[in-house]
């Protein structure tokens, strides 16, 4: 902006001067028969004018700029404040449910299995923790037919879906593919995905829809044949384009929960959605947040049955259990959630290109484990040579 050195211009109070002198952070201007040091730009925001249209306007984007950069650095050190009110909020809950194990624990015989099938959890600390995940993951790695870098490829993307930004029609997207996977085993949706997305590409051209379309798609030979399922993608399409206009977008209905901040203010939004949109309920709505990046492992039931295995759930169908216990591996690992969801659900499931399945529903393959020795099931069973 040295354009502006001899610039006439005018003051609220000393009147009219000119630019004598341009540095760092300041100009300085000479009025009559004096000289006056004042800020560069933020004085042309409220004391100082300069005559020159074409400098007035480019000193005013140069304050626009700055105002932005300070609301930026704002921006950033809330959000900081938020996460760390947040990650201390979990450890307290964490801490709390230790306690409450601890106590259930002094009055159980330890190593054993109790009336029912249901069999006592384990404490581990943070180190153990760790220790288990990477353990798991160089397991997952070593038994692949990735090399390093594509293993790295592949799931690194995962350690960067917390707060991820998401279009209204994505956010739609991803609900009418958690509808065709809930209750279906993966490879049967993954048959008919292209038939999916062709009929919900958009939840805008989903609104144009009548009710002969709508008829068509659900008899489509080509089409999974769920009526309740194609019927909940229409409402859902619909429940989009209200929370639009009447939030500007999604992702603003999402934030106005505050769902960061706090366990409550995360479990309002899980409520606001299982009301809203149709077939997201207890265990798909944590699908969904999980999905757009929130801090919450989705409670499935393959990473359910990993964690009952290594004794940290006293049941396989302590599903949210199954959702605590993942948030305390994020933190003891300092890893985002979504990284260690990924990395259980692919020891356990079936069928996945380029990875063997470790610890299956039937026939685990235990002599390949890297966590038998903290497997309670290995333990049981005579697995541990």
């Amino acid at each position: 902006m040295t354009e502006i050195l001899n610039a006439a211009v005018s003051h609220i109070k000393f009147g009219n001067g000119k630019i004598t002198k341009l540095e760092k952070g300041f100009v300085t201007i000479l009025f009559n028969d004096f000289e006056k040091k004042f800020a560069y730009p933020g004085s042309f925001k409220n004391f100082l004018s300069i005559s020159a249209p074409d400098l007035s306007e480019k000193i005013r984007i140069v304050i626009e700029k700055i105002e932005f950069q300070e609301q930026e650095l704002n921006r950033i050190e809330e959000e900081k404040r938020i996460e760390a009110l947040r990650l201390k909020e979990i450890q307290d809950q964490i801490d709390r449910d230790e306690e409450i194990a601890k106590e259930k624990l002094k009055r159980q015989r330890p190593g054993k299995v109790m009336d029912g099938g249901v069999r006592k959890t384990c404490l581990l600390d943070n180190e153990q923790m760790a220790g288990i995940f990477q353990r798991v993951k160089e397991t997952l790695f070593s038994n692949s037919n990735y090399t390093q870098t594509e293993f790295d490829e592949r799931f690194d993307v995962y350690k960067n879906y917390e707060n991820r930004l998401m279009s209204n029609n994505e956010y739609y997207q991803l609900i009418v593919n958690i509808i065709f996977y809930s209750g279906f085993k993966a490879a049967t949706v993954e048959k008919h995905l292209d038939t999916i997305h062709a009929y919900f590409p958009d939840y805008k051209v989903v609104l144009d829809y009548n009710l002969e379309q709508i008829e068509h798609i659900k008899n489509d030979p080509k089409m999974i044949q769920n009526k309740r399922k194609i019927d909940a993608c229409v409402k859902n399409a619909e429940k989009i384009d209200e929370i639009v206009k009447e939030y500007g977008s999604v992702k603003a209905y999402i934030n106005s929960f505050e769902p960061n901040l706090n366990e409550d203010c995360l479990n309002k939004l899980k409520k606001s959605l299982e009301k809203n949109f149709s077939y997201l309920g207890g265990i798909t709505s944590y699908h969904f947040m999980t999905d757009i990046g929130l801090n919450v492992l989705k409670p499935d039931r393959v990473i359910a049955r990993i964690f009952y295995r290594l004794g940290l759930i006293a049941d396989e169908n302590e599903l949210f259990e199954a959702v605590k216990i993942g948030r305390a591996f994020s933190i003891a690992t300092k890893i985002p959630i979504r990284y260690i969801d990924v990395i259980f659900v692919m020891y356990g499931q079936l069928n996945q290109e380029k990875l063997e399945c470790i610890c299956s529903e039937k026939n685990p393959k235990c002599q390949k484990c890297g966590v038998k020795i903290d497997c309670q099931y290995a333990k049981e069973n005579g697995m541990m040579q």
